[in-house]
């Protein structure tokens, strides 16, 4: 199923792509193997060096002086402070690392108020978390309000040792990197945050935006070559695909490279 929609005001696109199928053709017993109540698995992959630098933490989104420890960005993060601290209670931090890229990654999950450990949730997942963490609680207020129905918020971003509105980080992961990227999100991050939680892969959504878009959309393109399958649904926001033309130092240019199977 494809969904359009255009704001022709800022020549805004987005598309959303629902898949057939999801979770993982196969089943594990090991401990490295997440599965959901519907039978799917998330097989985790993380090396012994990604386990132990990968831990929850208190939050420190409100706490300048905690973040400063980390490094020097918070101030580039967009959000109401007052509307993370209504959510406090319902946000837990996790900082994980990825070797393949050598980066550490800060991902926020924001749980329903009505969370119950028993049940089982989609996932929405945002890219750009530094833009888009300050968006979760609006939606998160029409879910309490029952205007729309329980999920888990994940928003990924970076450690504040990184700039995460720097074009040049962005193009990195999204555009050069973009296959070790959906690498850690595919066979790290949610299977490990479907160790913590059930969840429910095929009613999951990716969204990206601009930059995230054109991930989104080469996340798509390449589902379909992992055993997991983490999301069942795909929102492409705004890609940005001339920016392929603006990476000169690729020899051939990376545009010429992508390959879709």
């Amino acid at each position: 199923m494809i969904k359009r929609s255009t704001k022709h005001e800022n020549v805004s696109v987005s598309l959303l792509f629902t898949l057939g199928s999801c979770g993982s053709s196969k089943s594990s017993g090991s401990a490295d193997t997440a599965a959901s109540e519907s039978g799917t698995t998330l097989k985790n992959t993380m090396t012994e060096t990604e386990k132990e630098r990968t831990a929850f933490r208190d939050i420190t989104l409100l706490d300048s002086e905690e973040a400063a420890k980390y490094g020097d960005n918070l101030d580039k993060w967009t959000f109401l402070p007052y509307d993370i601290e209504r959510l406090r209670d319902n946000i837990r931090e996790l900082k994980i690392y990825d070797e393949e890229l050598d980066t550490d990654f800060l991902v926020h999950i924001t749980l329903p108020h009505s969370y119950d450990e028993n049940n089982t949730y989609p996932v929405f997942f945002l890219s750009d978390a530094v833009w888009w963490m300050g968006e979760v609680p609006a939606m998160w207020d029409k879910i309490q309000s029952g205007e729309a129905e329980p999920l888990i918020f994940v928003t990924l971003g970076y450690e504040y040792d990184t700039d995460a509105t720097s074009d040049d980080t962005r193009v990195d992961k999204f555009m050069i990197n973009q296959d070790k990227l959906l690498d850690f999100i595919t066979d790290d991050l949610m299977p490990y945050i479907s160790e913590q939680y059930h969840i429910d892969c095929a009613d999951s959504t990716f969204f990206g935006h601009s930059c995230g878009g054109i991930f989104s959309h080469y996340a798509l393109m390449m589902s379909d070559t992992y055993e997991n399958q983490p999301f069942g649904r795909y929102i492409i926001g705004s890609p940005v695909f001339w920016a392929y033309s603006m990476i000169h130092d690729q020899d051939p240019p990376l545009l010429r490279t992508r390959t879709f199977t």
